[in-house]
């Protein structure tokens, strides 16, 4: 009963995205280091997802954080179609302007967003702003896969924030694109060898920002655990304050773990908040 949360959350979208992203690989032979083996990345999520919320996007308004799966499902399709045509840099920048956007709006609720209340309409300027603001960090971090290493990490972080804040379903979610990261990055060995274009961006873009979102909106208190968290992006300007992280970020084999630790930080004070933050409430 302990490890079945965990299995259902991390494991299974681990090996469906490693699977789905193997098989399209050899499907299409040499050529499967490319674009479209990115699918796998969405295709693990949505394992994940419906082992964790019992549905799946678009058949049943009933089944639990059902916004989320679909929004990752529609940038899925999305990045496919971008994937076939061929994205270049500056429809990349789109994808990550638009895509933390429309998490933001369809998380909330577009029928609300019709006709918002003040609250509302400040608090997803704000989502979106830093959403925003992240995507275009996270965009900035390729080639290679060290965004969805980097977006992995987080996804990791903000599951014990959620997991502390008593948020489970939120938890259970970022544990799942955690685990989907993973089992595309087993492909992706060393990092800067591996493949980040429009269906990876896409996918994670909307899920992290969904998630985020979720966590926010649903927090019992201010949600300041979560404002460090975005700075995971920034991570070259981090490793280039550290001496130790500047010279491994210099050289091209060790770019990959030097972004990764540096990006540990922001990920270690939000969890550092959180519990700080929690003990208080209880005391």
């Amino acid at each position: 009963m302990v490890l079945s949360p965990l299995v259902e959350a991390l494991a299974l979208p681990a090996l469906v995205a490693f699977g789905a992203t193997g098989l399209i690989r050899f499907a299409r032979g040499r050529k499967g280091d490319g674009k479209l083996a990115e699918a796998g990345l969405g295709i693990g999520f949505l394992a994940g997802f419906w082992a964790v919320t019992g549905g799946l996007p678009f058949l049943g308004r009933d089944v639990a954080y059902h916004p989320l799966g679909e929004a990752v499902l529609l940038a899925l399709v999305l990045g496919l179609l971008l994937a076939l045509f061929g994205a270049g840099p500056r429809l990349m920048g789109l994808v990550a302007v638009v895509g933390a956007a429309f998490a933001v709006v369809w998380i909330i609720g577009w029928r609300q967003m019709l006709e918002p209340t003040v609250e509302e309409l400040l608090g997803a300027a704000i989502y979106g702003a830093v959403a925003i603001a992240a995507a275009l960090r996270l965009k900035g971090l390729g080639p290679g896969a060290t965004p969805i290493a980097i977006t992995g990490l987080a996804s990791l972080a903000l599951a014990v924030v959620a997991s502390i804040g008593h948020a489970a379903g939120a938890s259970g979610l970022a544990l799942v694109l955690a685990g989907a990261c993973l089992g595309s990055l087993i492909w992706a060995w060393p990092f800067q060898r591996g493949s980040f274009g429009p269906m990876a961006l896409a996918v994670l873009v909307v899920g992290l920002t969904g998630l985020m979102v979720i966590q926010a909106r649903g927090a019992l208190h201010t949600p300041w655990a979560l404002v460090p968290l975005p700075l995971a992006f920034w991570a070259p300007e981090i490793a280039q304050r550290l001496p130790v992280l500047d010279r491994l970020a210099r050289k091209k084999p060790s770019r990959p773990l030097a972004l990764l630790a540096a990006s540990a930080l922001p990920c270690g004070i939000a969890i550092g908040l959180a519990l700080i933050l929690g003990a208080r409430v209880h005391l």
